[in-house]
């Protein structure tokens, strides 16, 4: 879509991107921007009080929606994909990080979508390289595909310059395609059928459970071990508006901030799988650790001495401009743990002892190895269901007496 929307060059098309949003997203506005098109973000402060202009002339303009981040968990406003296109605006529905645990009906949003963009990765965990553009067809016929290789044309003159591209969606399936993977698409996807309504009880109980729990680690001091940014904590939390994942940093007993990568890396000694830095979502991250300043305040140099666009003599004068900007790609960012299809209340669980482990712990490096998490032994549902577990948060018995009824109608998921 990026690459074949059709902007009206010297007219008055828009691009218009939300802050909370993947790379993926981002990068659409590099062709917008040699198009000629006005690039515009929605600020997160705002995202659901966007207002739109209908652009003049008719000029070609697209609105692109996040359904649900994949840094934040803020899941997107999806009416006011009708309202842009009530204005004239073609839709793009990113949906790869809702699709997994959301049911989406396009009928329902009253064909208000052109195109969404799904991934199978991130749907049930394999394989990667496998997604999805669901399109309309009279959208489809509105891109104009800027080049083409085997697969995709009919017909090549060579010499000479002609060639017929072929209709439809072969158009845009060039090369080889991957059936070597596509053979799990199909059991994929009834997997994923059979458990989705499931998921919308399981996972909003692992989110209590887990935010509750953090909430509730504390220093000797009084200050808290972990700083949840999005959801902000148990009270802020609710499945409509949020996915099933937490961006946090963890704190040391003075309130300085431990390193997410550091963090990242004693998660890996436990055997816990966390995501640490920007997760490709530079809105988000600097968003919610307050750092938009010092992001938009790089010099980012695009062209090199000998006028030439994006060179690595570009990159190492950006680097040499700009003090803090290593730091920032290091070290920077937030600690992110989510549920998804195969989660249940031991891994909930687990991930709260590890972060007990950080209690009244100032560092998480020591002569350049990591210390403070020692490795987990996995607690088991029975164990969580006698609440063993300690410093659970109040009224969690009704949270596992649901989460017990779960279990029965999940099994093959919850073990």
């Amino acid at each position: 879509v990026a690459e074949a929307y059709p902007y009206s060059r010297g007219a008055d098309s828009k691009l218009i991107l939300p802050t909370d949003a993947h790379n993926s997203v981002n990068g659409m506005r590099e062709f917008a921007i040699k198009a000629g098109a006005q690039v515009t973000y929605v600020p997160m402060e705002a995202p659901g009080k966007q207002t739109f202009k209908a652009p003049e002339d008719g000029a070609e303009s697209l609105f692109v929606l996040t359904g649900q981040s994949n840094l934040s968990g803020l899941k997107g406003n999806l009416s006011l994909l009708a309202e842009a296109k009530s204005h004239g605006y073609n839709t793009l529905l990113d949906a790869a990080a809702l699709a997994p645990t959301t049911a989406i009906s396009l009928r329902s949003l009253n064909n208000s979508v052109d195109a969404m963009a799904i991934s199978l990765y991130k749907l049930i965990g394999y394989p990667t390289g496998i997604g999805c553009l669901v399109v309309r067809k009279e959208f489809l016929t509105k891109l104009q595909k800027p080049w083409f290789s085997g697969g995709s044309v009919l017909v090549v003159q060579a010499p000479n310059m002609g060639r017929l591209l072929l209709d439809g969606h072969e158009r845009w399936e060039d090369g080889t395609v991957n059936f070597l993977s596509l053979i799990a698409v199909p059991r994929g996807l009834q997997i994923l059928h059979n458990h989705l309504p499931t998921l919308a009880q399981r996972l909003p109980h692992l989110m209590h459970f887990t935010l509750s729990s953090l909430a509730s680690l504390k220093h000797a001091n009084g200050k808290p071990v972990v700083d949840m940014h999005s959801p902000a904590g148990p009270d802020q939390y609710s499945p409509a508006t949020h996915g099933a994942l937490i961006s946090m940093s963890f704190l040391k007993p003075n309130g300085e901030r431990f390193l997410p990568h550091d963090i990242e890396n004693a998660a890996s000694l436990a055997n816990i799988h966390v995501r640490a830095g920007c997760l490709c979502n530079p809105g988000a991250s600097t968003t919610l650790t307050g750092m938009e300043d010092m992001l938009n305040g790089f010099d980012m140099k695009r062209i090199d001495a000998e006028g030439k666009e994006d060179t690595p003599a570009s990159v190492t004068e950006s680097y040499a401009e700009n003090e803090d900007m290593e730091w920032f790609i290091r070290d920077g960012g937030v600690v992110r743990m989510g549920f998804g299809l195969a989660s249940n209340i031991s891994d909930a669980a687990t991930f709260v002892e590890f972060a007990r482990t950080f209690v009244n712990v100032s560092q998480a490096t020591k002569d350049g190895k990591t210390v403070g998490a020692p490795k987990l032994q996995k607690i088991t549902e029975g164990e969580i269901l006698r609440d063993e577990l300690p410093a659970a948060p109040k009224k969690s018995g009704s949270v596992f007496a649901k989460l017990r009824g779960l279990r029965r109608r999940t099994s093959v998921l919850m073990h």
